[in-house]
């Protein structure tokens, strides 16, 4: 039986923080990312506007509060019902064939609800249930189209290339209602769900055009239910995303307020009509493109930890801001001053995922973190309101942003991965054709490793390999255990096991230089003149054969 990889030697990433940060606009000469920007900038515009044309067409058939909230959560619900399952797919299939499937499937949505909304038969369930099946796909596409990012762009255009993507939802959201109800007023709500439909052929076609670099490997995709176990064992062993996961969740936990309550402050406290509300949007969005615009210059002077904090902490000074508020102007200053800190977090957020983990989970660690920050988002809003109604208005904004504050001191102590020594890469291997066994694929496999170290090493090499343990489990690893033999104190032996032989399979290209570097600080501490020896035992099943003779007498 072949043993496992033997560590190359050990690569670090060089630091990639300079005195002169990279241009903002630098992912713009490439010309893939930027067809596929503009693309999509226009096909969130065209989202918007349908939403506008949505909303417009229930309050028209039927302006219960109960449908009304029904149509929104049929935008939002299938996020959270297949967000994971979406990430999952993106990191087992091709991706590019993924997003053009899943904006194919929004085109032919929209096409029926303008063709319904146009002859007059779109009922107020009609409408939901294609609400719904458009936000099927946009859960789809949503972890792909993230994950694409670093396939567009080299590495150190990858922070800018973020930010521009969040600068265009926010000018899509700045200029889609506007546009939808333009629109609304001039040709009807049915004209919105066709430029959708047009809008998203836009996406189609950049799509299309777009020569994707092919991921060859000659193992199988992984079975789905296998690949969904494997994200979360990920979780629980990569320290980078935990981290990037309790900040999202203590941000937006918070920062909801703001988002949740606006409506009620423009209508009860500020006494202003739509028009108000439009203006505060619009002032949340235009914060939210001049911060962006200033992220890449910050970032290089203050540092990732300190730029999130003042993020953190202006998102918690505008929501206390708006509670007392007793103007106009003061409540526009205030949301223009809150888009800055909420883009701040959600690009560094999202920057920190794409840093911290391998390409081959990447889809579905952006999954989980679009989850944490919708699910935390909606779970806020909710108890915000609820406390606006149990309370005040100004009681619920006020503890929100006091709490937003107090949640410095956690996050304080919670910093960041460092990325730039973070080698992440997939590491060279030399691919030993080891024999797939897709018949007898459904026992576990266990893998021995036996070590030799002298004592005075013991402590210092049982350390190393405990962080090895991590990059076991990352990698696939379903248990993992480190034993030591009684009789001969010398010998050191590391066990886990894989779900199958096609898993056990994938372990060598999962492994990336920072796993190597793992590899290498225990093959340091082995005796020398020793090698480590591998043994793999796959499990034998339930025995199903005749009973025996003469049964074993107990």
């Amino acid at each position: 039986m072949p043993s496992l990889p033997e560590p190359h030697e050990p690569q670090t990433k060089q630091p990639t923080q300079a005195a002169d940060p990279v241009s903002l606009t630098a992912p713009f000469r490439v010309t893939a990312f930027l067809a596929i920007w503009i693309a999509s900038v226009i096909s969130n515009i065209g989202t918007a506007m349908q939403g506008v044309g949505a909303t417009w067409l229930m309050f028209a058939a039927d302006s219960r509060p109960v449908m009304v909230a029904a149509l929104q959560a049929a935008s939002t619900l299938p996020m959270f019902i297949f967000g994971l399952p979406a990430g999952v797919f993106a990191d087992i299939v091709d991706r590019r064939k993924l997003l053009l499937w899943s904006s194919a499937w929004m085109v032919l949505v929209s096409v029926a609800m303008c063709a319904a909304a146009y002859l007059g038969q779109l009922s107020p369930e009609g409408l939901i249930a294609g609400t719904f099946a458009l936000g099927v796909g946009a859960a789809m596409t949503a972890p792909a189209f993230q994950a694409v990012v670093p396939d567009l762009v080299p590495s150190n255009l990858l922070t800018p290339a973020v930010t521009l993507n969040g600068i265009g939802n926010n000018v899509a959201r700045t200029l889609g209602p506007a546009l939808g109800g333009v629109v609304v007023g001039v040709a009807g709500a049915a004209a919105t769900f066709g430029i959708n439909a047009l809008s998203t052929l836009v996406v189609l076609a950049a799509l299309w055009s777009w020569r994707q670099t092919s991921r060859s490997s000659r193992l199988p995709p992984e079975h789905f239910l296998s690949a969904l176990r494997a994200s979360v064992r990920y979780v629980g062993s990569a320290r980078g995303i935990r981290v990037v996961l309790l900040r999202a969740t203590l941000f937006f936990a918070f920062a909801s307020a703001f988002n949740a309550l606006l409506p009620l402050v423009v209508n009860k406290q500020l006494g202003l009509g739509a028009d108000g509300f439009g203006l505060l949007l619009g002032a949340v969005g235009v914060g939210s493109v001049g911060g962006a615009l200033l992220l890449s210059k910050l970032r290089a002077r203050l540092g990732i930890e300190r730029l999130t904090a003042g993020g953190t902490a202006l998102a918690g000074v505008t929501t206390i801001g708006l509670a007392l508020s007793s103007n106009a102007w003061l409540a526009t200053v205030a949301a223009a001053l809150f888009g800055a800190g909420w883009i701040a977090n959600l690009t560094l957020l999202n920057v920190g995922v794409q840093n911290t983990v391998a390409g081959w989970v990447r889809a579905r660690m952006l999954a989980m973190y679009v989850m944490t920050f919708m699910g935390v988002s909606a779970a806020g809003s909710l108890l915000w309101g609820y406390l606006a109604q149990t309370w005040s208005l100004q009681a619920s904004l006020l503890c929100a942003g006091v709490l937003q504050l107090v949640s410095l001191a956690v996050v304080w102590r919670l910093p960041f991965v460092d990325s730039a020594t973070l080698d992440l890469r997939p590491a060279p291997f030399v691919d030993e054709q080891l024999v797939l066994d897709p018949e007898h694929d459904l026992e576990p496999v266990l893998v021995t490793v036996e070590y030799r170290v002298v004592e005075e090493n013991a402590e210092q090499f049982s350390y190393a390999l405990w962080g090895l343990e991590e990059a076991r489990r990352r990698a696939g690893a379903m248990t993992w255990r480190h034993w030591r033999d009684q009789s001969d104190r010398s010998i050191h032996r590391e066990s886990f096991a894989v779900e199958s032989w096609t898993d056990y399979l994938r372990l060598t290209p999962r492994t990336t230089f920072v796993d190597q570097q793992l590899e290498a600080a225990v093959q340091a501490l082995v005796m020398p003149g020793t090698t480590p020896h591998v043994r793999l035992f796959r499990g034998a099943g339930r025995y199903r054969g005749a009973a025996p003779a003469q049964p074993t007498q107990l």
